[in-house]
């Protein structure tokens, strides 16, 4: 005769297993959605949290690695864009003669 309640436990046990793998997986890329979406909206300072060893965790390094070079490029191109607005009107008064 079969004991069908150790079927049952052995079941609920893999359910169980599968819905916190399951939760351990998706729950990172929930927030990393939250982040891209920051990213979208030009908001480059929200770090995503990084500290898994997995596939994971390398993508969320380098999304940060990406948002911090992008930030720096971006700082970078305003210190120019006010550089040449010094520099244009600076043009402007020599070419009516101040």
């Amino acid at each position: 005769k079969r004991d069908w309640s150790s079927d049952v436990c052995s079941s609920d046990l893999s359910l169980g297993f599968a819905l916190l793998l399951a939760r351990r997986i998706t729950q990172p890329l929930r927030v990393m959605s939250e982040s891209v979406k920051d990213f979208a909206q030009g908001r480059f300072k929200t770090p995503l949290p990084d500290s898994s060893g997995d596939e994971i965790g390398l993508l969320a390094r380098e999304f940060n690695a990406m948002a911090q070079a992008i930030s720096a490029k971006e700082t970078e191109l305003r210190r120019l864009e006010q550089r040449f607005a010094v520099f244009e009107a600076k043009v402007r008064d020599l070419a009516a003669g101040r």
